[in-house]
């Protein structure tokens, strides 16, 4: 990388530059032939100057998407799938709000998984899961709550 590109944005002529490498088999690298299959397309992480750049590292499409927004989930352990999630899984958030009369009224988000974060210090792990814009703010506030679990959906087409 020439320069600095942050998440998201398009790639240009002038953020690239070619240099030589003696490269293991095992690192994937754009080779210099294909700089050009680059341009226009989209940093799917923080590039930096002076990096060198994986084809995991550029995208064509932008997350989130048009009417799209991502929802940062911290959840216990338990309250996930023993054998894990990934991106790109197609989830069921589930919440429970507490209704009238301490019933609970529990409401489901389709979502798709975006990035799945380690354990931190509390051993909360952060999903963010991607959901239509008109669902994300109720997700958020059952999220702040701590009453979201995850249910994987099938990961067969």
């Amino acid at each position: 990388m020439a320069r600095d590109v942050p998440v998201g944005q398009q790639i240009q002529a002038q953020d690239l530059r070619t240099v030589a490498l003696g490269v293991d088999a095992a690192v994937q690298s754009v080779d210099a032939t294909g700089k050009s299959t680059l341009i226009g397309k989209r940093a799917a992480v923080n590039l930096k100057a002076g990096s060198l750049l994986s084809p995991a590292h550029v995208t064509e499409t932008l997350v989130p998407g048009p009417g799209e927004v991502v929802v940062p989930v911290a959840l216990k352990p338990s309250r996930l799938p023993a054998r894990g999630i990934q991106p790109g899984d197609r989830v069921v958030a589930t919440a429970v709000s507490s209704g009238e009369a301490g019933r609970g009224l529990a409401q489901d988000h389709q979502a798709r998984v975006d990035r799945v974060g380690q354990p931190d210090a509390d051993g909360l792990i952060v999903v963010d899961l991607i959901v239509p814009a008109a669902a994300g703010t109720a997700l958020a506030r059952h999220a702040a709550e701590g009453t979201v679990a995850i249910v994987l959906q099938s990961r067969a087409g």
